[in-house]
Formats: structure tokens, C-alpha cells, sequence
């Protein structure tokens, strides 16, 4: 196999995972009002880096770089996460004025 697809299945990869980060995380944001229950998922990425952090300063060789690569991925799932709790602002102060007018 090429390199080209094996790129194109990781971008696929971290596109499928990140829609999904996206509609858990803003299923909490528009069902509940306590900030505790809307920062479940992000503090679910935030302890699986954690460990795969751990985890690969405790190893070494090429199963500290794969756990590398996983602590990269869960910080782009936070990233996600962070930007999904800006859509859900944006989402509710457009509704707020909606209702407003």
C-alpha cells in the first residue's frame, strides 16, 4: 500500500472520532445546566492523555513513540471538544436573541 492511503485512513480516522467527540460533548452542553456534567467528556480526553503520558515516559523505544502518538490524537480530541463548547455558546446565545425579538 501506498503512504497516500495510509495517510487518507488516519485522516479518516481522526474526522469519524472528532464528529463524534463533537455530538457527545455537545449533548451535555444543550441537556445540562451544571458545568460538572458538561465537562465529563473533555475530562474523559484529558485522562486518557494523562495515562498515555504516563505510559510512555515509563516505556521505551518504539512503544514510547506510539504512546506519543496517542497523547497527540487526545489533544486534538480536546481541541475539539473545546471548540464544540464555543459552537454550543454560539448556538444558545443565537437562540437566546431569537427569542428575545
Amino acid at each position: 500500500m501506498s503512504s497516500f492511503s495510509d495517510e487518507f485512513r488516519l485522516i479518516a480516522i481522526i474526522t469519524v472520532f472528532s464528529a463524534l467527540v463533537i455530538f457527545v460533548q455537545l449533548l451535555p452542553c444543550f441537556k445540562f445546566k451544571n458545568k460538572f456534567i458538561k465537562l465529563i467528556p473533555s475530562a474523559v480526553i484529558t485522562a486518557f492523555a494523562t495515562v498515555f503520558y504516563i505510559l510512555g515516559e515509563r516505556t521505551e523505544g518504539w512503544d514510547s513513540l506510539a504512546y506519543g502518538i496517542l497523547v497527540i490524537f487526545c489533544l486534538i480530541l480536546l481541541l475539539v471538544s473545546v471548540v464544540s463548547w464555543i459552537i454550543g455558546e454560539i448556538i444558545k446565545k443565537a437562540k437566546k436573541q431569537n427569542q428575545q425579538k
